[in-house]
């Protein structure tokens, strides 16, 4: 469940990361990092 942050803020500092077939990658977290919403990018290489 998502909650308010003492500051107002929403979010927090992890972020989940997954692989274009979908399976799970690893996570980062940040302190003091309130992260609400992230998108997704595919990177080309060419």
């Amino acid at each position: 469940m998502l909650r308010k942050n003492r500051d107002g803020t929403w979010g927090n500092g992890n972020v989940w990361l997954y692989r274009l077939d979908g399976s799970y990658a690893g996570n980062r977290w940040v302190r003091g990092a309130a992260i609400y919403q992230a998108r997704p990018v595919v990177w080309t290489y060419e």
